[in-house]
């Protein structure tokens, strides 16, 4: 799993701005919709696998794991709208992005959006 500076710094923002304890890490999960979610947890489900990053925790379903190979979690901001974002770990098509997140509140579900390019 990849991640940026940015989205390591976005994350411990939100986390801030919502009051969730340092202690807990972000489960990446697949929901409902078949996309990606995320959901802050005090400990990782059984199955899930723990993954340090930027000094952040992140439990990580199975099925989750498969969508994020060959892919980065970044962040973009767009005004209201900013978030998570998944994109491809190579530099010349990280162009495509597929939103994974909102405001990362605790239990939120996130529909996966269609893929943009420029």
């Amino acid at each position: 799993m990849e991640i940026t500076d940015a989205a390591i710094a976005w994350i411990r923002s939100n986390r801030r701005r919502h009051r969730i304890p340092e202690k807990f890490g972000l489960r990446v999960f697949r929901h409902d919709g078949g996309g990606l979610a995320t959901r802050s947890s005090a400990e990782p489900d059984m199955g899930e696998e723990t993954v340090l990053h930027g000094g952040l925790r992140f439990f990580v379903s199975a099925d989750a794991a498969r969508a994020l190979a060959g892919r980065r979690i970044d962040v973009r901001a767009s005004g209201e709208s900013d978030g998570l974002v998944l994109t491809r770990s190579q530099p010349e098509r990280a162009t495509e992005a597929r939103r994974i997140t909102g405001t990362a509140r605790p239990g939120s579900r996130i529909p996966a959006a269609s893929r943009s390019r420029s």
